[in-house]
């Protein structure tokens, strides 16, 4: 380590997102860690993305957020999930995160 610099912590929040017919529904989430697999995917799922928030522990650094697809219906093809992406941009009724708003979704 170089004499001066010092280190900040990394925080990672994974937040897992189900695309369905009814709207976004949210998953599995954990902290610097990765998923556990602790919900069970809705059975009406066409895919499956994780939002990974970093953030560095400063005052005056930005949160990056990535999404990245993980699971796909191989019932749906391609193009019929990339209509439902572009259409859906809500979440589901019974998702716990009232806060998600549209821009929040992967496009």
């Amino acid at each position: 380590m170089l004499q001066g610099a010092s280190v900040l912590a990394t925080d990672h929040v994974r937040v897992e997102w189900h695309l369905t017919p009814r709207g976004w529904v949210r998953g599995d989430w954990s902290i610097n860690k990765p998923l556990g697999g602790e919900f069970q995917p809705p059975d009406d799922r066409v895919e499956t993305w994780v939002r990974t928030e970093t953030s560095l522990d400063a005052d005056f650094s930005r949160t990056q957020d990535q999404w990245s697809l993980t699971w796909t219906s191989p019932e749906s093809s391609e193009a019929d999930r990339t209509v439902m992406r572009a259409t859906v941009r809500h979440p589901a009724p019974e998702s716990e995160s009232s806060k998600a708003t549209s821009w929040d979704f992967p496009v």
